[in-house]
């Protein structure tokens, strides 16, 4: 998404972004089972187990969800009812699957450090066991303090009132006398669905407190049933989403309309990053912060209130401190320095010094920080060594580089960063460590890690992981988009500026052996005879194009050695099926409702579903593909991959409807809306053809296992749909630009000519960049296909082979009109 248009959604969205909390979720169905979405609440907790009866990630991590969701689902099986009563077989089990991971919960887990966990712990197996009686009786962790919840109590209710930190976590400790000293109000109590839950129960239902009712239902409501940890965190979004766009260059709009919109979160005790919470140094910084980069200098003497002997508390009576939150302390203290010169106020420079100082001695021996905001490390490093960098001093550089060298060795293969599997977020905040640590001055490693992580997060489809804390886990959704967009423009900028340009040749000569050397020769006389029987199936079929058949029987002999004739004969006849319906979406004409009616015949067909009466003889494609089909259904496995196959030729025809969406705007107005860089790449994953002819290697090369590893082979073969897309928009971008067509070149120079470039000059940064772009997203399909899955290995070396040729091909010849590129 366009940094801009993602400033505008953030400040228009009142709500948050944050994804439903499995913790929050069970509290309302076990304390508000009379709320609107009860049924639907339960599904979500069904559908959310994991491995081993567990809910969340393993680990510490899984404890909480893990202990709300069991005793949720055993409080909905003890009411009895009547209203989800064809739900108690699956909600038996999975609250039996879930007491037996809590059982061996002393071997397994350590204690998070979680929101209030030392109070919501034991309050959770109280009441499970209290469920349960002596059938499952689950101890309390020796680690937690015995006796604190009804301490906290006669503390709270000698004082007469509940502090606004500790009404976040009203469920954990309230009792009926507790909950009096909260008054009915229109917002959600301490900002949490789970305490407001909880303190409507505890005041005799909905009908004693109308206000605190609608406010949660409102919530409910806006999130289809389910509700996140906390509620509203608009304020926090935007400073962060602005701060990453900010921090990385990215042009983010109107900044005197910025800066009013953020003037406006900042009160006399700071800035409350979540409607209802307390004001903190953390937000309160961050605000400071993004001022400063908007040019407006503001004295930042209210964070003097949250000011410790050797940091700063994120929060008033903090238990734990934060590394992160003193690392945003820094950059505002910091920015504000530079505004001002040699500060009037010796605090400001001391205050500096503190923070630095602290920071370095809180790094762990391995270069890294942990925080109880954010479970991945790359987080931390995102928030603190670029301050250490930019306003530590010479004492930090040390500190600095240990940072940056573990930072350098937790590249995976596929390009990506991730303390488990590489995800997108932590990919970004590595990515935007280093390039804000490197000042422009790239060494060729940096720029081939930059180029790895910028083509894993192009090309990706894995789903973000929920890795930040509140009282479980959760995602910022807009706060992830605005790293990943960040950390795209960053590397665009840099990869461009520095570093040789680069012919299509040399990228792929370049992959080197991290992907294989590429066949140096075509087998000539196969290749021929593939392409002659081809060509007489095709003269026998209306529609079936005949052009690309020579240099398309070249790459799939070539790419394809461990495949018999007849064999590669069905898969080209396959691939001419699927270049044919690419004519159909191109230059047929049919209008969309047509097409619609078409793609789904054919899906029917794929599927073995009936197909409409007369189609065989309306549509001239259909009897080519029931032929096709007929011959995959004498291979063993095509029973057992069909699903996987009509999936993969179903998002084929998704991605060609996309791009003629593109075509006809473009057609009709000369000045429509063209998609991102990134929204482009995304539908290349599937809309050159790729995934179709990969299903069908996959049934044709019958190696069993790969039934359960179908994700990373598909991932694997996107990625390498993405090599081809490139590939083929440099070699045939002029001939589509005449066609009207949406190209990679074509919106890479329109992003440069945009820039202020002249059409020749933007036309040659163009082609470096995408040529880049090919570059990278190759050496990340080798590394890749390097990662066997399946058993024999074949079909990773089946998709790789595939995009190498083809690609190879574009460089020589342009497929559709089967001459010279």
């Amino acid at each position: 998404m366009e940094p801009e248009r993602l400033v505008r959604n953030v400040f228009a969205d009142d709500r948050g972004s944050l994804t439903p909390s499995v913790y929050e979720t069970g509290r309302l169905v076990s304390l508000v089972p009379w709320l609107e979405g009860h049924r639907h609440r339960i599904e979500f907790l069904l559908d959310r187990q994991a491995g081993g009866g567990r809910w969340g990630p393993s680990g510490s991590l899984g404890l909480v969800p893990t202990l709300s969701a069991v005793e949720a689902l055993l409080a909905v099986l003890r009411r009895e009812d009547r209203e989800v009563a064809d739900l108690c077989e699956r909600m038996d089990g999975a609250a039996t699957a879930g007491l037996g991971s809590l059982a061996r919960y002393e071997d397994v887990y350590t204690l998070p450090d979680t929101a209030a966990h030392e109070l919501i712990i034991p309050g959770l197996v109280e009441s499970i066991n209290q469920l349960t009686g002596t059938a499952h009786r689950l101890p309390v962790p020796a680690k937690l303090r015995p006796g604190l919840r009804e301490h906290l109590r006669r503390k709270v209710n000698a004082s007469g009132t509940v502090a606004g930190k500790l009404q976040h976590a009203f469920e954990a400790f309230a009792d009926e006398r507790t909950a009096l000293l909260v008054p009915d109000a229109p917002g959600l109590v301490g900002s949490s669905p789970a305490a407001t839950a909880a303190w409507i129960d505890l005041r005799g239902g909905p009908e004693h407190c109308p206000g605190r009712a609608r406010a949660l239902a409102t919530v409910a409501r806006h999130h289809r049933g389910l509700v996140p940890s906390v509620s509203s965190t608009a304020p926090f979004e935007r400073l962060w989403v602005l701060a990453l766009l900010l921090a990385a260059g990215c042009a983010v709009g109107n900044p005197a309309g910025l800066r009013q919109g953020v003037r406006g979160l900042l009160g006399p005790e700071g800035v409350r990053g979540v409607h209802g919470l307390p004001p903190d140094a953390d937000d309160t910084s961050t605000a400071l912060y993004l001022l400063g980069l908007l040019g407006e200098a503001v004295e930042p003497d209210v964070l003097r209130r949250f000011e410790m002997p050797t940091h700063f508390a994120c929060y008033i009576d903090e238990d734990t401190a934060s590394p992160t939150a003193n690392a945003h302390v820094l950059e505002a203290l910091g920015l504000h320095g530079q505004h001002t010169g040699p500060s009037r106020r010796p605090w400001t420079d001391d205050a500096r010094a503190k923070v630095a100082s602290w920071l370095c001695q809180t790094q762990a021996e391995d270069g890294t920080w942990s925080d109880k905001w954010h479970s991945s490390p790359f987080y931390a490093q995102y928030c603190c060594v670029p301050a250490l960098h930019t306003y530590g001093g010479t004492e930090a550089r040390s500190a600095v580089a240990r940072a940056l060298e573990w930072l350098r060795r937790r590249q995976h293969a596929d390009g990506s960063f991730g303390v488990d599997a590489g995800s997108r977020e932590e990919t970004a905040y590595a990515v935007l460590t280093l390039a804000r640590c490197t000042d422009n001055a790239l060494t060729e490693a940096d720029r081939e890690l930059l180029g790895l992580a910028r083509a894993f997060l192009l090309g990706t489809t894995r789903p973000d992981p929920e890795l930040w804390q509140d009282k479980d886990l959760y995602t910022p959704r807009a706060v992830v988009q605005a790293a990943v967009t960040a950390a795209l423009e960053v590397t665009d900028r840099l990869l461009i500026t520095t570093g040789p340009f680069l012919q299509i040749a040399d990228v792929l000569d370049a992959v080197g052996d991290q992907a294989g050397s590429p066949p140096t020769h075509v087998p000539g006389a196969r290749a021929a005879e593939i392409a002659h029987v081809t060509q007489s199936w095709a003269q026998g079929h209306e529609g079936i194009p005949q052009a690309p058949i020579p240099s398309l029987s070249a790459v799939i002999t070539q790419a394809n050695p461990e495949l018999a004739a007849q064999e590669l004969e069905l898969l080209m006849r396959a691939m001419m099926w699927i270049y044919a319906v690419d004519d159909l979406f191109d230059t047929a004409g049919l209008a969309a409702p047509e097409l619609q009616r078409r793609c789904k015949c054919y899906l029917a067909v794929l599927a073995g579903d009936r197909i409409p009466a007369g189609a065989r003889s309306h549509d001239a494609l259909v009897p080519p593909l029931e032929a096709i089909v007929l011959a995959l259904s004498a291979y063993p496995l095509f029973p057992r991959l069909r699903a996987n196959l009509v999936e993969q030729f179903s998002i084929v025809m998704a991605g060609m409807r996309c791009e003629v969406s593109w075509r006809t705007a473009l057609q009709h107005h000369e000045h429509a809306a063209l998609p991102s860089f990134a929204e482009y790449l995304a539908n290349a994953r599937v809309s050159i053809g790729g995934p179709a002819y990969f299903a069908i290697v996959l049934i044709l090369l019958s190696d069993p296992s790969v039934e359960r590893v179908l994700r990373p082979l598909s991932e694997l073969a996107m990625q390498g749909n993405v090599c081809m897309r490139l590939a083929n928009d440099l070699a045939t971008h002029r001939r589509e630009r005449q066609e009207g067509g949406v190209n990679a070149v074509g919106l890479r120079q329109a992003t440069a000519t945009a820039c202020g470039l002249d059409p020749r000059r933007a036309l040659a940064e163009a082609e470096t960049r995408v040529t880049r772009d090919l570059r990278w997203a190759m050496t990340r399909l080798g590394g890749l296909a390097m990662t066997r899955h399946t058993g024999t290995g074949r079909p990773e070396r089946a998709l790789l082979s595939i995009a190498r040729a083809t690609c190879a091909q574009y460089g020589r010849v342009d497929f559709r009109l089967d001459r010279p590129t």
